[in-house]
């Protein structure tokens, strides 16, 4: 029983990055309830091993995550889209669209809120080629709290993006460069989930989305639709 004690001591000091102290409440054959200092820092189904090989330190297995040594108070993440269309009017060329953005979080918890920075190109054949640019912020209203030891997170999701583009159309052999400043906005759902890890997120989104453009020279349009995303996140 004093070995058993004496483990539990030595696990408990070495899971984390920083130290924890313990209360030992009940002792139950080879089962004991502990009160730690930072619950957080250890997770239920896991399999901790002390000392012994190279390591000399605490290893954890089983369960459906690994031990993180972060805190999950801050975030970036990498989304991506991807699509490629073709018209069926006659002469037409496929569009290539490729669309990417990065962000970075503070997490609070339940509410998370940072920057979001994106690039996009589009290429249909010689006729058209459009680049764009466009920064703004994004903000997550959890109904689980984002810290460690959830497994998955359902958010409602926002964004907000100024956007300027550079779009070339060229017919024949002549070409003609026009620029847009476009205000995004994005209202929707989120679900993350730590497949992986207790660290690294698959992100889905399902978006409404408003792209406001306003073309120079010509007249300002709005476009709007829905549109569904995929990304990864870590959290540190």
């Amino acid at each position: 029983m004093r070995n058993l004690i004496l483990t539990t001591v030595v696990l408990l000091l070495s899971v984390g990055a920083q130290a924890q102290s313990f209360k030992v409440i009940k002792i139950q054959g080879k089962k004991a309830i502990v009160e730690v200092s930072d619950p957080t820092a250890i997770q239920t189904n896991q399999t901790y091993n002390v000392g012994g090989g190279d390591t000399g330190g605490a290893s954890a297995s089983g369960g459906n995550a690994s031990m993180s040594t972060g805190e999950r108070k801050y975030g970036v993440g990498l989304g991506a889209v991807i699509s490629s269309t073709k018209s069926d009017a006659a002469g037409a060329e496929a569009a290539t669209v490729i669309s990417v953005d990065g962000k970075f979080v503070w997490n609070m918890k339940s509410f998370e809120v940072g920057p979001i920075v994106g690039i996009s190109t589009l290429k249909a054949g010689s006729a058209l080629e459009q680049t764009g640019f466009s920064l703004g912020g994004i903000g997550y209203y959890n109904f689980q709290p984002n810290q460690i030891g959830t497994p998955s997170i359902l958010s409602v999701v926002g964004q907000i993006e100024m956007e300027n583009t550079s779009t070339t159309t060229t017919v024949l052999t002549t070409s003609t460069t026009s620029k847009s400043s476009n205000m995004n906005i994005a209202l929707g759902g989120a679900y993350r989930m730590f497949l992986l890890s207790t660290d690294h997120s698959i992100e889905i989104q399902g978006l409404y989305v408003m792209n406001k453009q306003t073309p120079d020279p010509g007249t300002a349009s709005t476009v709007s639709g829905f549109q569904v995303s995929a990304g990864i996140s870590t959290y540190f």
